[in-house]
């Protein structure tokens, strides 16, 4: 599914390579009388879902920082970490939603900063972001199978499912897991609002989208499967005093020490991973106003 869509935006991208996008596109896939309101529409629906997207990035790396601050903690009496994200404490949480979001404001405008940088300096640190992801990925993967002591075994992570969504319906849950998926193909025309900065847009665009489903599609579908075999307890990980099940995954398996590098690495790649969708938001937002589509435009 991830390859076909990619497909058909690196087709439209080799056509119309604009920073405006599929909003762009419209104008020449749709009857000529049609083109103002079907752009309109893809158009807001585009800035305001990749604004959406941006937020919601901001908001899972401060989620990320914050169990980081919990896996460091020190213990308290009952063994225990003494930063809980998911604890009540007399009836109020430990880490409230307005320190989540307050992190999260404080990352966007350091985004904010890294995406004003010049053109020159942005490519500098993209041509890093790359090797650091693939590289981190499989560090990860290894050292996440060497020190898990207990593995689970291939048979329970193929096969076995947990119906976690309250609905008491593994159908349910098994629709349920494409919002993580659904998150992960937001931005494929992503490529497209940065075609006005790349040279020879029209090949190199379409090579970038393509290059990116497969590649990192095979390095997520490796990390997932990886950590399905490191869940040595699920309800243990699913109740994670950190809030995050995934740092758990990284704590049980490195400790304190091992864990954190481990988990520092991924903030590292989630935080890109959020600048490179504002980079590609603010890019769409310029070409919108450009054409007179968003207030005050003039």
């Amino acid at each position: 599914m991830a390859m076909c869509i990619g497909s058909s935006v690196a087709e439209l991208v080799s056509a119309y390579p604009t920073a405006g996008g599929m909003y762009f596109v419209t104008k020449h896939v749709v009857p000529k009388e049609q083109v103002p309101i079907f752009a309109w529409i893809q158009g807001w629906c585009n800035l305001l879902g990749q604004t959406a997207g941006v937020s919601s990035v901001a908001y899972t790396v401060s989620q990320m920082l914050l169990a980081a601050a919990s896996m460091n903690s020190n213990l308290d009496d009952d063994g225990n970490y003494s930063f809980k994200p998911n604890k009540t404490i007399d009836g109020v949480y430990n880490r409230t939603a307005l320190q989540t979001v307050l992190l999260s404001i404080a990352l966007l405008c350091i985004m904010g900063i890294i995406c004003s940088l010049t053109t020159k300096s942005l490519h500098r640190i993209i041509l890093w972001f790359a090797p650091i992801n693939i590289l981190a990925s499989i560090g990860i993967c290894i050292a996440l199978l060497v020190l898990t002591p207990n593995k689970q075994s291939a048979h329970w992570v193929f096969t076995n499912v947990t119906d976690g969504s309250g609905w008491h319906s593994k159908a349910f849950s098994f629709l349920l897991g494409f919002i993580a998926v659904a998150w992960t193909m937001t931005d494929f025309d992503g490529t497209t609002h940065m075609s006005e900065e790349t040279h020879d847009a029209a090949v190199r665009g379409p090579v970038a989208i393509q290059t990116a489903v497969v590649v990192f599609g095979a390095f997520g579908w490796m990390l997932t499967v990886t950590m399905c075999f490191c869940i040595t307890d699920l309800e243990a990980v699913l109740k994670s005093p950190t809030g995050l099940p995934a740092a758990q995954i990284f704590l049980d398996a490195g400790g304190k020490t091992g864990g954190t590098i481990m988990w520092s690495f991924a903030v590292l790649v989630q935080f890109f991973t959020g600048c490179s969708a504002m980079l590609a938001d603010t890019r769409m937002a310029y070409a919108f106003a450009r054409d007179d589509a968003l207030p005050f435009s003039k």
